[in-house]
């Protein structure tokens, strides 16, 4: 009886050394596993971390290269109004000063009868404002800039870097004519299937477009993809000459009129709409050679910004594949 007892006592101490020892490896394998999923956590938060990075160097690049969204007025016809009543509108106190880009012709200068006054102009120009050449495509462009060098240089004004070109008139084969005088800026109105909304690096002779004011139609619709596409465009505004064809008069050089205080009315809404635009960061007013200037740096900081993003965008691949490799590894640590 107490053979079989010992024996019996045996087996009860196998059995609890047995289930001692897988216990206890149990409970190795379960720190193992504990151990295992802690590092594999770290390495896929590691991971997913470089490819939320890799998902945001767009935005980020965006964010850092800023807008390139700008716009201009420009003024055909430089009226006496243009200072009267455009001038104080669009330097208005306390609201963000609006500068305009005066056209000069042979038949439009300061000082003529009827127009702003050569000190106006000049007021107009320390004011931030622009210039530019028009040219209406009679005779020859060549000695259409020359004479027109010779008319400002009396004025003791210097020839503009910008020349406007009334519709249907333009041709890139101006382009030549325009450099040999030092004239980089050519403005269509979309001849030579030239975009209205300019978006290239300039290089050589750029062409920016312009279209007349319309309140509702395609002139809004413009200034909204200029804010949202980036790019440049100009909108031509006059004094009641071609308001039927252009619909861009906002003031009757007829004298007063039943439509004057609406015109009035409808053109500060414009500057309304534009000062809106500009205290969003959505969009700039500049005179067409200060945008070129920044369209140029826009672009060096772009092509900067493209390659540290490619760089970037490489040195992240490498780091996830290496992130990657090391989770194999632990993988094949443990298991």
């Amino acid at each position: 009886m107490s053979g079989r007892f010992r024996m019996f006592k045996a087996c009860v101490l196998l059995l609890v050394a047995v289930s001692l020892t897988l216990s206890f490896a149990s409970c190795k394998r379960s720190s193992y596993n504990a151990e295992y999923e802690k590092k594999l956590a770290d390495l896929i938060y590691e991971k997913q971390m470089l490819i939320n990075e890799k998902n945001q160097l767009d935005s980020v690049m965006e964010k850092e290269l800023g807008n390139a969204s700008f716009m201009s007025f420009v003024f055909v016809e430089i009226d006496a109004e243009l200072y009267t009543d455009v001038y104080p509108m669009m330097s208005a106190e306390n609201e963000a000063d609006l500068v305009g880009i005066v056209a000069l012709s042979e038949d439009e200068l300061p000082g003529m009868t009827g127009n702003i006054s050569i000190d106006q102009y000049n007021e107009l120009i320390s004011a931030g404002w622009g210039n530019a050449l028009y040219w209406n495509g009679e005779g020859e462009l060549a000695d259409f800039i020359e004479r027109m060098q010779t008319l400002l240089g009396g004025m003791e004004i210097e020839l503009p870097q910008n020349i406007i070109f009334a519709g249907g008139v333009y041709t890139k084969a101006f382009d030549e004519i325009l450099l040999q005088h030092g004239i980089e800026n050519a403005v269509h109105s979309g001849e030579e299937e030239l975009r209205y909304i300019e978006q290239s690096n300039p290089d050589g002779v750029w062409h920016p477009g312009r279209i007349g004011w319309r309140w509702l139609g395609e002139s809004t619709r413009l200034k909204q993809r200029v804010e949202t596409d980036c790019g440049y465009a100009l909108f031509e505004i006059n004094f009641g000459r071609s308001a039927e064809d252009s619909r861009t008069s906002f003031f009757s050089i007829d004298g007063e009129s039943e439509n004057d205080e609406q015109r009035r009315d409808k053109f500060g809404r414009m500057l309304n709409s534009f000062r809106a635009s500009i205290e969003a960061g959505k969009i700039e007013v500049c005179r067409i050679e200060d945008t070129r200037v920044r369209f140029e740096l826009y672009f060096e900081r772009l092509a900067l910004l493209t390659a540290e993003k490619e760089k970037r965008l490489a040195e992240i691949d490498s780091l996830i594949n290496d992130v990657t490799r090391r989770m194999t590894e632990l993988y094949d640590e443990y298991y």
